[in-house]
C-alpha cells in the first residue's frame, strides 16, 4: 500500500512539474501612500536638468514654430531634441508632453513664427499685460496650409514614439492656450478652429491629444483636456463647469460641450496657476486635492509641485500625489489547472491611458524564466472597477514563482509600481512563491 502511495506522489509531481499546487488562490493587500509612476504625478520642464526635490515621470516641452521650421520645409528636430534633452530623459525612463505654439508672449518684441512665414501671412505685433509678441491671423489660408504641413511633420517624427505620451493642442492663442488678449488679436470661429484640430487628429492617431477647453470637437473625438489654472479654486471650478455642462465660448452660445465622462478615455492634465506658489497652495487651499480629484487629473505641470522642499509639507504633498491619476494593483490570483487568473483593480481616479503589456514571469528553482503575456487592456480598468485576466500555463512549464510586470514600450522593461504589498524587484511583483 505504501509503495502505491509513493508511486502516486511521484506521478503527481511529474504531472505538476512544479512545487506549486495547481488549485490555489492568493490575495494581496493594497499598498498605501504615494507612488512615483509613469505618466502620472509631477511634470517638469524638459529643457531644465537642475535637481528637483520631488520625483517626476513626465517632462514638458514647448515647441515654437520658429524653432521647428527655421527654413521652409526644413525641420530642426535634432536641435529641438538636444535642447530638451530627449536622450537624457529616455535614459531615465521619463516620458514627454509636447505643445506646438505660434505665440509666446515675452518681455521684448519678437515673433514665434519663422521669418519666412511671417512675410507671407497677416498678423500684428502687440504689447499687452501678458507681454509682447506677434499674433497671426489664424484664418489666413497660407497659415492654415503651412500649419498642416508642420503638424504632419511632428506626427511623422513622434506619433509612433512611445517617449512622446501626450500632445497638448497648442497652436492657437497666447502660449497655445486658445485665448487672445483683445488688444493683441482674435481667436478664430469654430469652423476654423476645427481645421487646426483636424491637423492633429490626422498626424497623431496613436497619441493622446488634449485641449485647453471642452470644445465640441473634443467631445466628438474623445480628446483629453488640460487645465492651465489648476490649483486656482475659482478658475478650476469654472473649468469644471465647462466640462460638466458645456456652455458659451466667446460669442458662440454652444461653443463648449459637456464632457463629464471624457476622462474615461482622454487624459486630464495641466499646470498650476501662478497666482500662488506651490507651497502656498499646499498650505492654504483646503480643497486642493478635491479640485484635482473632481477633474480626474493624471498629471500636474510643468509648473508643478516638483520644486517643493519644505519638509513640513511633504505629507500633504504625498497625500495629494497618492490621490491623483491611476492606482493599479492585483487583488487576487488563482491557479486552476493550466489556467492562471489574476484580478486587476484601480484604486485611483483615472485610467491608465495606453495598452501597455501586462506580462507574467515564471521562474523555476534553477533560475530559468518563461514569459507569458496576458490579454489584459489596462485602459479598461477604470477607477472602482476590476477586471480578471487569464493566462494559459502548460503543465510542461516548470516554475516555482510567478511575477507580474507592466512593460513600458519605450524600454520594453517593467516600469509600473503596482499599489500592492508584495515583494518587488526590477518592476516584477511577486504573485506566487514557494
Amino acid at each position: 500500500m505504501k509503495r502505491y502511495s509513493v508511486l502516486l506522489m511521484i506521478v503527481l509531481l511529474l504531472l505538476n512539474n512544479s512545487c506549486v499546487a495547481r488549485e490555489q488562490t492568493w490575495q494581496y493587500a493594497a499598498l498605501d501612500g504615494a507612488i512615483s509612476n509613469p505618466l502620472t504625478g509631477n511634470v517638469w520642464w524638459a529643457e531644465d536638468l537642475s535637481p528637483r526635490p520631488q520625483p517626476i515621470s513626465l517632462v514638458y516641452a514647448n515647441i515654437t514654430w520658429a524653432q521647428l521650421e527655421p527654413q521652409e520645409g526644413e525641420y530642426a528636430f535634432e536641435a529641438l531634441e538636444e535642447a530638451n534633452h530627449f536622450a537624457y530623459w529616455r535614459d531615465q525612463g521619463v516620458h514627454i508632453i509636447l505643445r506646438f505654439v505660434m505665440d509666446m508672449p515675452g518681455k521684448s518684441a519678437h515673433q514665434d513664427l519663422p521669418d519666412w512665414l511671417v512675410r507671407r501671412v497677416n498678423g500684428q505685433a502687440y504689447s499687452v499685460s501678458y507681454g509682447r509678441g506677434w499674433c497671426p491671423d489664424y484664418g489666413d489660408p497660407e497659415l492654415l496650409e503651412a500649419h498642416g504641413k508642420a503638424v504632419a511633420a511632428l506626427g511623422e517624427r513622434y506619433d509612433s514614439d512611445p517617449f512622446v505620451s501626450f500632445v497638448e493642442l497648442g497652436s492657437l492663442g497666447h502660449w497655445g492656450e486658445w485665448h487672445v488678449h483683445e488688444d493683441a488679436g482674435t481667436m478664430p470661429d469654430e469652423a476654423v478652429r476645427e481645421l487646426y484640430v483636424a491637423d492633429y487628429l490626422e498626424a497623431f492617431p496613436q497619441t493622446q491629444l488634449l485641449m485647453r477647453r471642452p470644445f465640441r470637437i473634443a467631445a466628438q473625438q474623445g480628446l483629453g483636456l488640460y487645465n492651465d489654472m489648476a490649483g486656482n479654486r475659482e478658475a478650476t471650478l469654472r473649468w469644471l463647469d465647462w466640462v460638466r455642462n458645456g456652455g458659451a465660448y466667446a460669442d458662440e452660445p454652444q461653443g463648449l460641450a459637456a464632457m463629464p465622462e471624457g476622462w474615461k478615455t482622454g487624459a486630464v492634465g495641466g499646470e498650476l496657476a501662478t497666482d500662488r506658489t506651490p507651497e502656498a497652495l499646499l498650505r492654504e487651499e483646503k480643497d486642493l486635492l478635491a479640485l484635482f480629484q473632481q477633474s480626474h487629473t493624471s498629471w500636474i505641470g510643468p509648473h508643478s509641485f516638483s520644486t517643493v522642499e519644505d519638509e513640513s509639507l511633504q505629507q500633504t504633498l504625498d497625500d495629494l500625489m497618492a490621490g491623483i491619476g491611476y492606482r493599479l494593483r492585483v487583488s487576487e490570483s488563482t491557479l486552476r489547472g493550466e489556467m492562471f487568473y489574476f484580478t486587476m483593480v484601480n484604486d485611483g481616479i483615472a485610467p491608465f491611458y495606453y495598452p501597455w503589456q501586462v506580462r507574467l514571469r515564471l521562474t523555476n528553482q534553477a533560475g530559468e524564466a518563461v514569459f507569458l503575456d496576458s490579454d489584459l487592456d489596462l485602459r479598461e480598468v477604470l477607477p472602482g472597477q476590476q477586471i480578471t485576466a487569464s493566462v494559459y500555463i502548460p503543465r510542461s512549464v516548470d516554475f516555482d514563482t510567478i511575477d507580474v510586470g507592466v512593460l513600458d514600450p519605450m524600454t520594453e522593461m517593467p516600469a509600473l509600481r503596482l499599489a500592492m504589498d508584495v515583494p518587488v524587484e526590477d518592476g516584477w511583483h511577486t504573485l506566487v512563491q514557494p
